[in-house]
């Protein structure tokens, strides 16, 4: 299942590319700004009251999950 998925975002990232989506390499300290900004909307999400923190934690479990098969896969 990993690897259909897989193969389909490479198919949808094409067919974007050929639609004149550009993709772009960002630097890690770009990287890491973003995903610090990242961290201060989720935090006030939860202050506010937006989702539990249970969601929240298990959503960055996702998105962790997903940038480390996104780094596997270059």
């Amino acid at each position: 299942l990993d690897a259909l998925n897989r193969q389909d975002n490479l198919v949808a990232r094409e067919v974007l590319a050929n639609n004149g989506v550009e993709f772009l390499q960002v630097g890690d300290e770009e990287e890491l700004a973003w995903n610090q900004y990242a961290e201060i909307a989720l935090d006030a999400l939860l202050k506010r009251g937006s989702y539990t923190e249970q969601f929240l934690n298990e959503m960055r479990g996702h998105i962790k999950m997903f940038r480390n098969v996104a780094d596997e896969d270059g």
